[in-house]
């Protein structure tokens, strides 16, 4: 005598798979995230590593993939530190605002230029 498997086991069943997708970070967002990743690579020792402002005497600050200033800095090592505490209390103030509604026009067109490219 045969096993009806498809009665059973109740055949195929289909399932619906939520998936939620996360909203793009807002650049103050990002730039506090750039300046704490600073801060643990500092304590941590890890200056002049990969993904650190600081390489070969020079510093080149990032929010994100964007450049925070054109071209790069010279400063020693051991001052880099006390570069990331200015730069943050000028982030705080404000000091920023231009070149962050420059960043988001980027990261807009970015975004939307993703969107178009899955949809073709």
């Amino acid at each position: 005598m045969a096993i009806d498997l498809w009665a059973k086991y109740g055949g195929i069943k289909k399932k619906t798979k939520k998936i939620t997708v996360k909203a793009p970070m807002s650049i103050e967002d990002m730039m506090e995230q750039s300046i704490n990743k600073q801060r643990e690579m500092i304590k941590e020792g890890k200056i002049g590593d990969s993904g650190s402002w600081w390489k070969d005497g020079k510093v080149k600050p990032k929010c994100g993939i964007f450049s925070l200033i054109d071209g790069e800095l010279d400063i020693d090592k051991d001052m880099f530190g006390s570069f990331v505490d200015d730069l943050e209390k000028s982030f705080k103030n404000g000091d920023f605002e231009g070149r962050f509604k420059e960043m988001e026009r980027k990261q807009r067109a970015a975004i939307k230029k993703r969107r178009e490219g899955k949809n073709k």
